[in-house]
């Protein structure tokens, strides 16, 4: 068959193909167009969506990456919700709620049960999410748990026996598997229950700041730790030794009433008196007596 004769058959058949397609095109055209459109958003929102998506986990895993307390983590956990990141930045708060929360039982009580509280609350916000999570996270909020279960017991241990038990039924492989063993072995005996129930009952304060230390002795100011001096009630001037010890001294001055009387005048015809003298300060010999005067 000559080529001629085979390009002549091709455009026959294309001109068949092309004339049987104009009416379904007719029908048809605008619903072809309306799917091909269709299919046009679908790719490039989803690609949109996929940047988009790839940006935020990015942002959301620096943020954890730098996070140290739980303030951080929860601002992690608030604006990348629905992420693998949040369920990691629940997972921490938790652990560092449970880890505060365990050491002020023994201090501050009511301060305690608020820390457990919030990590009860971040290890169930790890557990109900829909992300798909590695096995330790999910572990590691059942342990964590059955932790704040068993710190806030009240004398009934069964609630954190059954939150150990079912991290060994759903990892039966865990690393965690014999300290929870060990911890339903221990929580089953009366001791525990004994403890547990004590220990409740029990609730310890902070204490007291220290007031400010305002007028301090030399002493304390030295040492700041230093307790401020106790207040002791005045008491009244005494004299010194030396004070008492030197004698009184006799007074110079006689006063207006002990002066000598004025003299009389004596009778025409005979001597004057002689006024007398001044007493002269006791001794050890005595002073002779006064001469009698003339007649």
């Amino acid at each position: 068959m000559h080529s001629e004769h085979r390009h002549q058959l091709q455009q026959n058949e294309l001109g068949q193909l092309t004339m049987q397609a104009v009416p379904w095109m007719e029908r048809h055209g605008m619903q072809l167009v309306a799917a091909v459109a269709i299919v046009l958003v679908a790719l490039v929102g989803g690609g949109i969506w996929m940047s988009m998506s790839g940006a935020a986990d990015t942002a959301a895993w620096s943020k954890l990456a730098l996070a140290t307390k739980v303030e951080e983590f929860g601002d992690v956990a608030d604006r990348f919700p629905g992420t693998l990141a949040a369920s990691w930045a629940h997972l921490r708060m938790g652990e560092l709620n449970l880890e505060t929360g365990v050491n002020a039982m023994f201090k501050d009580r009511e301060l305690a049960l608020k820390d457990l509280k919030a990590a009860g609350t971040s290890f169930d916000a790890v557990l109900k999410t829909s992300v798909q999570l590695p096995t330790n996270v999910r572990e590691r909020a059942l342990l964590g748990q059955a932790r704040v279960l068993e710190a806030t017991s009240d004398g009934d241990t069964t609630p954190a026996i059954e939150a150990y038990q079912k991290l060994i039924t759903d990892f039966p492989n865990s690393i965690y598997k014999p300290n929870a063993e060990s911890r339903i072995a221990e929580l089953k005996t009366g001791g525990a229950r004994e403890f547990y129930t004590w220990f409740h009952s029990q609730k310890p304060e902070p204490a007291a700041f220290p007031r400010p230390q305002d007028g301090q002795s030399k002493a304390s100011e030295l040492d700041p730790f230093a307790l401020p001096p106790a207040v002791a009630p005045q008491q009244p001037a005494t004299e010194t030794p030396a004070e008492a010890a030197a004698p009184a001294e006799a007074s110079t001055t006689t006063p207006e009433t002990e002066k000598a009387a004025p003299a009389t005048t004596a009778p025409e015809g005979e001597k004057p008196a002689e006024p007398a003298k001044p007493a002269e300060p006791a001794s050890e010999t005595p002073a002779p007596a006064a001469e009698a005067a003339p007649q």
